[in-house]
């Protein structure tokens, strides 16, 4: 668009003026508004061109307010949110309320130096520069700017004009919290902060009321901080608020389209006061005093199984998604969960009841579970129904009823469900998916089953499923699941742990943890790991195990820190042994179609700067056409990724593993 655009505006006659003007030109702002009106965000996308092609600022204000003046109420606070995170230049919301006519008047006046200061001050004492909030525009466009200027208490009075609008209850809470998150000076005046309750969802800004919650457990450590009675439990909470500080710092502060997490109209507020409270704790630290530790630490890594507690971190967004799919949806959705071997996915599964509403209830049941299956579709069925039993509190069919129709009786169930459940929606999880393909492929069941689940996923408004396993559904080799992936709305992939969510699970994985990192093996865990969860969790099992051996076996005296040198020593032939199950289950993935993915992966493994696709094809066999669909299968299960044109394996550690298995290994032998 803007390419198109700007040579649009090269060709237009009287648009070339422009260039040279700020003079509004005749219809500028007639053809600008009509933009608006046909498409919004479209349309403010092109004012943003015409204002870098030109200098008509003036046309693009006045067609910004007649396009206002148009959009019903309801809509205001969405679209005025919009135009804050689109536009290139603020002013364009700031002179939605103030008179952009009586500040360039004002400006003019201070040009005239002929004029006596007494004069000017009369002349522009008539003029109205102020931000007004006398209408709803008015004062919408003054919240966002104020929020812009980090005057939070300026926008609260903004938004309070607009309470009544849909978003305004939520914007006008949001500003009021931010004024007293701004208010204090030290760590004590935290202690007394009491936040106003949140509004309900659906959100306008849902990533910043996931910070606003953030925030309020930062609050609630440092009170711990004040009230705690021993040593410990001050350190541990100080520990904790300063590591939800720095997530935010870290993750909030970025600015890329693509990685941007909060809204650009309180963005800058937001860490302002994180960084704040941030300098404000550590300056207590001394304070709170050092912790010794005089016993071996029990590790709290988990190994394989799912995880609970604090070390379920980094899925908020998938989280999110999943409740406004469920939620916040007309009926509950289908979706498909994937991503490859020990990402998380039955972690997110085994996790998702908490952040549901009581209304919405889930079912969970892992297919590998099942092992043998002897009695065809009929086992699977009873198992789910078992598992909705005992959720729903309504019982199941009996066994003779399965064995004989299974998927008739399921049927006849799933309806009874939902006439007689009391809650808004049922979901049923069904972990390992792909266990289903084998089985079909086995003859264990028939290829039918597939149709009748896609009955059932479709069935009602009130139940949903969602399928975990390796491969989106598309992906299944058989064609009898290609007209099953149409039931389905949504596919989630889960990948890696963000940097902040691999480092909040290292330093906090429990309130007791006492342990600290240096920012160096930080820093080269995340290297290695690339914030795999399996894998960030087993070096932080054996870096325990390595403290514990120094500390109280061999009496080596160390800081209670973990440090770059741990690290390095603990990546070793047991650490690959002990995650082979990893490091085999992406290999042997890799042996699936399209043939090919082992070879590129052995090809790029002594590389670790990777290679390009040239030398690719140098290197491999393969031709153009023949490489394509193997380099695309490699990045979408998260194998390989590209950098500055390169190709290489995304996970270091599986890198390393390859090289030794299939390079150092053939040359010991």
């Amino acid at each position: 668009m803007g390419c198109y655009l700007s040579s649009w505006l090269l060709k237009q006659r009287g648009l070339l003026t422009s260039r040279i003007t700020v003079v509004p030109l005749p219809n500028v702002a007639t053809l600008l508004e009509n933009w608006l009106r046909e498409d919004w965000q479209a349309g403010i996308y092109n004012l943003n061109q015409i204002l870098e092609y030109s200098l008509q600022f003036i046309a693009v204000i006045k067609a910004i307010n007649q396009a206002i003046k148009k959009i019903p109420d309801e809509q205001l606070i969405y679209r005025f949110s919009q135009l804050s995170e689109i536009t290139k230049d603020w002013d364009l919301v700031k002179y939605c309320s103030a008179s952009l006519r009586d500040s360039l008047k004002s400006r003019a006046l201070d040009g005239f130096f002929l004029l006596l200061p007494a004069w000017k001050r009369s002349l522009k004492s008539r003029l109205n520069t102020d931000l007004r909030i006398d209408t709803f525009p008015h004062a919408i466009a003054a919240g966002f700017w104020y929020l812009y200027q980090e005057n939070p208490s300026k926008a609260t009075e903004a938004f309070q004009v607009t309470r009544s609008l849909l978003y305004g209850e939520e914007m006008y809470v949001l500003a009021t919290i931010l004024t007293t998150l701004e208010q204090p000076e030290d760590w004590q005046d935290i202690v007394t902060i009491n936040l106003p309750s949140f509004p309900s969802p659906p959100y306008l800004r849902s990533n910043t009321w996931e910070v606003m919650n953030k925030f309020q457990t930062i609050i609630a450590n440092v009170q711990e901080i004040e009230q705690a009675t021993t040593i410990v439990r001050r350190s541990t909470a100080l520990n904790r608020a300063i590591g939800e500080l720095r997530n935010i710092i870290e993750r909030g502060g970025k600015e890329t389209e693509k990685d941007k997490f909060l809204p650009e109209a309180e963005r800058d507020l937001i860490i302002k006061i994180a960084q704040k409270w941030k300098s404000s704790l550590e300056t207590i630290a001394t304070e709170v005093g050092d912790i010794t530790i005089t016993e071996p630490i029990s590790s709290p890594y988990v190994i394989g199984d799912p995880v609970f507690g604090q070390l379920f971190v980094g899925r908020e967004d998938i989280l999110r998604e999943l409740k406004e799919l469920w939620i916040n949806a007309a009926q509950v959705q289908s979706v498909i969960l994937y991503g490859h071997r020990r990402m998380g996915k039955t972690s997110i599964l085994r996790n998702i009841n908490s952040c549901l509403d009581a209304d919405i209830k889930l079912a969970y049941l892992n297919l590998q579970i099942l092992g043998e299956v002897r009695q065809g579709s009929s086992e699977i069925v009873m198992a789910m129904s078992d598992e909705i039993s005992e959720v729903l509190d309504i019982s199941a069919p009996n066994d003779t009823d399965f064995l004989q129709s299974p998927e008739r009786t399921f049927r006849r169930f799933l309806k009874k469900i939902e006439k007689e459940m009391t809650c808004q929606g049922l979901i049923i999880a069904l972990d390992e998916f792909e266990t289903l393909e084998y089985l079909i492929e086995e003859e264990k069941i028939s290829k039918e089953f597939m149709k009748s689940l896609r009955s059932w996923v479709q069935m009602s408004p009130k139940i949903g499923f969602i399928f975990a396993g390796l491969h989106t559904l598309k992906e299944m080799s058989s064609d009898y699941f290609h007209p099953f992936y149409a039931s389905f709305s949504r596919n989630i992939l889960v990948s890696f742990l963000s940097k902040p969510a691999t480092n909040q699970l290292l330093e906090s994985p429990n309130e007791n943890f006492t342990l600290q990192y240096t920012k160096e093996a930080l820093e080269e865990i995340y290297y290695l790991s690339n914030g795999q969860p399996y894998l960030v969790n087993l070096i932080g099992f054996y870096l325990i195990r390595r403290f514990n051996d120094y500390r109280f076996n061999q009496k080596i005296k160390t800081d209670d820190k973990l440090t770059l040198e741990d690290v390095t020593a603990i990546i070793n032939n047991n650490f690959f042994q002990q995650g082979s199950y990893y490091f085999h289950g992406i290999w042997n993935q890799a042996a699936t179609s399209p043939d090919g993915q082992q070879e590129i992966i052995k090809i790029l493994a002594p590389y670790q700067q990777g290679l390009t696709i040239n030398q690719l094809l140098e290197t491999s066999n393969f031709t153009e056409s023949e490489i394509e669909p193997i380099i695309e299968s490699l990045k979408r299960h998260d194998v390989i990724e590209e950098k500055d044109n390169k190709y290489v394996i995304t996970v270091e550690l599986f890198r390393q593993w390859v090289t030794n298995e299939y390079y150092v290994a053939q040359e010991k032998n």
